[in-house]
C-alpha cells in the first residue's frame, strides 16, 4: 500500500501511526508471543542455591538492613523460570543486581555448551557489559552492539529494505541459539524490528 499513515480506533481513541511503524510494531508483537508459548528446558547442572547463598552471604555483610527473605525469594524465582522459557524480561532499579545475575544466566549457557549472543544499544553498555563478563565468568565473550552485530554478518542492508527484510526465508537468516539484550529499555522500536527480524532461534 502506498498510505503513510495507519489510523487504529481503539477504546472511544483514534491513534495515528506511521504505516511502517505500526507494521514494526505488529511484527514484534507476533515475534514476541512465539517465543513467550515456546519452552527452553537448558539443560544445566548449575547449583543456584549456592549461588543464591554466597550473594546473601556477601550482601548482608554491605548492606545495613538487607531483607535476606525477600531477596531469596526473587532470585529463586528467577532461577525457577529463566531457563525453562524462550523468552524472559528481568526488570529492576538501578544497582539491584540485574547485571550481575545476567553474567551468572551467560555463565550458565556457556557452561552447557551452549552459544550466547549479547547485545547492547550503545557501544559504552556493551564494553561494559563485555568487562563485567570477564571479571565475573572468565569466559571470552564479547558484547556487542546490535548495529555491529548486524553489519559483522552482512545485515546492514537491511535498514533500509526492509522489504527484502521481511520476505527472508529462516535460512537467510542470522542463527542465534540464546540473545541477552541489555539495556533493552534503550532499544527503539525500528531497530528491534531490524535485529528480530535478521535472525533465527534455532541451532541448526
Amino acid at each position: 500500500s502506498d498510505l503513510k499513515l495507519a489510523i487504529v480506533p481503539q477504546d472511544g481513541t483514534t491513534y495515528f501511526y506511521l504505516k511502517h511503524i505500526r507494521d514494526a510494531e505488529i511484527q514484534i508483537k507476533g515475534i514476541v508471543e512465539e517465543l513467550t508459548t515456546k519452552r527452553a528446558d537448558h539443560k544445566t547442572q548449575h547449583d543456584f542455591k549456592t549461588h543464591i547463598q554466597q550473594s546473601i552471604e556477601s550482601l548482608r555483610q554491605r548492606i545495613p538492613g538487607f531483607d535476606e527473605a525477600l531477596f531469596r525469594e526473587e532470585r529463586t524465582r528467577l532461577y525457577a523460570h529463566v531457563l525453562k522459557k524462550s523468552l524472559f524480561l528481568l526488570t529492576g532499579r538501578p544497582g539491584s543486581g540485574k547485571t550481575f545475575e545476567v553474567t551468572k544466566i551467560i555463565e550458565t549457557l556457556l557452561d552447557a555448551g551452549e552459544a550466547v549472543t549479547v547485545l547492547a544499544p550503545t557501544g559504552k553498555a556493551a564494553l561494559r557489559l563485555s568487562q563485567v563478563i570477564a571479571e565475573r565468568t572468565k569466559k571470552e565473550l564479547k558484547a556487542d552492539t546490535i548495529d555491529r552485530f548486524l553489519f559483522k554478518n552482512d545485515f546492514g542492508w537491511a535498514y533500509d529494505d526492509w522489504e527484502r527484510l521481511d520476505k527472508l526465508s529462516n535460512k537467510e537468516k542470522i542463527t542465534v541459539e540464546n540473545l541477552v539484550l541489555d539495556e533493552s529499555s534503550m532499544i527503539d522500536l525500528e531497530k528491534l524490528k531490524i535485529l528480530l527480524a535478521s535472525i533465527r532461534f534455532d541451532k541448526e
